[in-house]
Formats: structure tokens, sequence, C-alpha cells
């Protein structure tokens, strides 16, 4: 609760007049959000936690947890300069960021020793067990901020081929998409 308030108070002190998009908070084998499958080979794992999908935002509070089999061990985190973060991605995280961005949102780097983690394993983001009202949540650019509940994304660990992030989106004619469906 008190990470909460603090996001939306903090957020209300320096949002901008834009509004957002809801986005999502999603993990990635890169920085740009462009891989969302990972790769367990027993060595050292980094997940990049990207805000993507927001056409701006001033916070967002989160969990990142392993799933389906997934067993790698928790090293650390690190994070760009947040002017307010409470808490950490493996037990519950709120961040501040400060003022209005736009997405992609570079919000954390996780760093796991990997441990030959099984085909199509995974890693989530999931509420913060803190978080009121309950969600992934994302405070927007309104004045004052709109704490809204956002999706939390996943990534593959080792996937096959019954397994794959999702294609991105590619850019296209409305002619092409309507062939697709004649």
């Amino acid at each position: 609760m008190k990470r909460t308030l603090l996001l939306v108070v903090f957020s209300m002190a320096v949002a901008g007049a834009a509004g957002a998009q809801l986005g999502s908070i999603g993990l990635f084998a890169d920085t740009q959000g462009l891989d969302c499958n990972l790769y367990d080979t027993g060595s050292t794992v980094a997940v990049h936690v990207l805000h993507v999908h927001s056409t701006g935002a001033t916070g967002s509070q989160f969990k990142v947890i392993q799933a389906d089999g997934a067993c790698m061990t928790w090293i650390g985190y690190t994070l760009p300069p947040f002017p307010t973060v409470i808490g950490d991605p493996q037990t519950g995280i709120t961040i501040a960021y400060g003022t209005c961005l736009v997405s992609p949102i570079h919000l954390t780097t996780i760093t796991y020793c990997g441990c030959n983690s099984p085909s199509c394993s995974m890693i989530r983001v999931v509420p913060d067990p803190a978080a009121i009202p309950q969600g992934v949540l994302v405070a927007d650019c309104a004045d004052p901020p709109n704490l809204i509940v956002a999706t939390g994304g996943a990534a593959f660990i080792n996937p096959d081929a019954t397994c794959d992030c999702d294609t991105p989106v590619r850019q296209t004619r409305w002619g092409q998409v309507k062939a697709l469906y004649q």
C-alpha cells in the first residue's frame, strides 16, 4: 500500500499533461525489446525488463518470477538512475520514472546464474504482492496520473519448435490485411 501510494504521489509531482496507453512490462534478451527468447546454457543469463507499447508513463509496479521448470539462481539486478525505487524485481518493485517517458523504457536488468533450464520454461512479469489494486500497475502521464492495470509479459527460456515468443508486428498496408481474409 505504501509503495502504491508513493508511486501515485511522486507521479503527481512530475507528471506531464500527455495521456498514455497502458503498455506492458516485458522481458527481453536485448535492451531494445526485440528478442523475448532467452537461453540458459548453464552460464550467466541477463534478462532486460522494459516498459513497452506505451505513449507515456511515469512509473510502474511489478514482480518477476520463474515458471514451468525454470531453475536459474538469482544473482542481482541493475537499474537506470530513477529517482525513486522501492523493493526489487524478485520480491516486488515500484519504480517512479521521474518524468513522463515514452516506451521502450529500460526498467532493470536482472542477472541469473543459469542451470540449463528445460526447453519452454518461462520467466514472467506478475503483480507485486503489495500492489493495490492487484495487478501489474502503471502510472500514466495525466495530471493527476491514473493508476492503470497493465499486462505483464513473459519470455521463453530455451525455446524449441513448440514454443517461441510472439512474432513482432510488421508494418503493412490495409489491402494486405484485407487479402488475408478473402
